[in-house]
Parts: C-alpha cells; sequence; structure tokens
C-alpha cells in the first residue's frame, strides 16, 4: 500500500470511528509520516476528502462523459455504478456529511467534480451559450441535492432507484440539451 493510500485509510477509519477534529498532526501521528510527506499528497484535509471522493465516486463517470450518444440503459448503468460505490461506503459518506456540517466539505467537493464531469462533456462545444452554462451548473447541484437527500434518509432506496430518479429528473434533460449541440 502506498503512503497516498494509507495516508487515505487512515482519514476513513477515523471518520468511521467519529474522532472529531481530525487534523494533519493526527493522521501524520496515525502513518507515522511527517507533515512535509503529507503535504506531498494533499494540500490539506479537504483535499484529502477531494481527492477520496474523486477515486471513490467520479472514475466511473469518465465513462459518461466520453460517450457520443448516450442511451438511457448506458447513463443508468454508470450513475449506478457510481451511487453503488457510495451506498457500498455508505457510513463513512454519512459520517463525513455529519462531521463537517457548517463547512458541507463533502457537497463542496461533489459540486467541483460534477462541474468538471460536465465542462468535459461539453468541451468540444466552443459556442457560448446561457442555457448550456446554466444546465451545467442545475446538474452538478442537483447531484449534490440528491446525495444529501439520500444520506439525510439514511439511505432508504437502492443505489439503482437513485440512479433512475437522478437519469429521469436530470440526465434526460441533459442529453436533451446534447443533442442540441451536436
Amino acid at each position: 500500500m502506498s503512503c497516498r493510500e494509507e495516508i487515505q485509510d487512515v482519514f476513513k477509519s477515523m471518520v468511521l470511528s467519529s474522532i472529531p477534529n481530525i487534523s494533519v498532526s493526527l493522521i501524520c501521528q496515525k502513518v507515522n509520516i511527517s507533515r512535509k510527506t503529507f503535504y506531498k499528497y494533499y494540500d490539506n484535509i479537504q483535499d484529502l476528502i477531494h481527492k477520496i471522493i474523486q477515486e471513490d465516486i467520479f472514475i466511473p463517470l469518465t465513462e459518461l462523459s466520453t460517450m457520443n450518444h448516450i442511451k438511457v440503459e448506458d447513463s443508468i448503468t454508470v450513475l449506478n455504478s457510481m451511487y453503488s460505490s457510495i451506498y457500498n461506503h455508505r457510513e463513512f459518506y454519512k459520517k463525513l456529511y455529519y462531521m463537517y456540517p457548517k463547512e458541507n466539505i463533502l457537497g463542496h467537493c461533489i459540486y467541483q467534480e460534477n462541474l468538471n464531469l460536465n465542462k468535459t462533456i461539453f468541451k468540444q462545444i466552443k459556442e457560448k451559450d446561457i442555457e448550456k452554462e446554466y444546465h451545467i451548473h442545475l446538474a452538478a447541484m442537483s447531484g449534490v441535492n440528491l446525495l444529501e437527500k439520500w444520506i439525510l434518509d439514511d439511505f432508504s432506496l437502492s443505489s439503482r432507484e437513485i440512479s433512475e430518479i437522478f437519469y429521469k429528473h436530470v440526465v434526460r434533460a441533459w442529453v436533451e440539451l446534447l443533442d442540441q449541440y451536436r
């Protein structure tokens, strides 16, 4: 296991153990590394969380951004993969959500990753269009709001059900908008 992975594992373990006020110093102490080594991989705790979310959740979505013609089956399969990853680590994401309620680090990181993905999907479209810009932000924030609702409801729906809701209310409109630019 690499040092970077060990830092992530220790942080996840601390979150799951509900350790309050997790700091870089505390992580370094648990991993037995210097702060300099921590900063070699991460800028701060928020960056660490962002990288965990990136790797756990958003890697499956890169498939979606490379599809030329998104089909219903493809979208729901990719979304289900993403939501399954969240569901499989639901205790971590639930505790992380409640650990930083004021900063909403989880929501902020999800929003940034959604924005990056949405902009990647539209990167070949040069035309500046206000509807497109608003849709990119609307889709990004919708993903955050749906995830927060799912966490608050203690993951009462399956990852497939959440995928279908997101597809029905967000992705379908997204596909229609993409079709206008093709």
